[in-house]
């Protein structure tokens, strides 16, 4: 059955976690990531960097 799953998963490449935090409640997370999610590219590439992440 291996490589028979639906169409959706077999067409997207499984992706590669560069950063997790966890917070207190679910709300929190969800407003960091809402805020994550509107920086621009550049912006996101110099946060992760400033949490020692290299993206090269």
């Amino acid at each position: 059955m291996k490589g028979e799953g639906a169409k959706y998963t077999r067409s997207h490449i499984p992706e590669k976690i560069l950063f997790k935090k966890q917070f207190d409640t679910k709300h929190d997370a969800l407003s960091a990531e809402y805020a994550f999610k509107q920086l621009t590219r550049a912006q996101k590439i110099a946060h992760l960097a400033r949490e020692g992440i290299n993206l090269e």
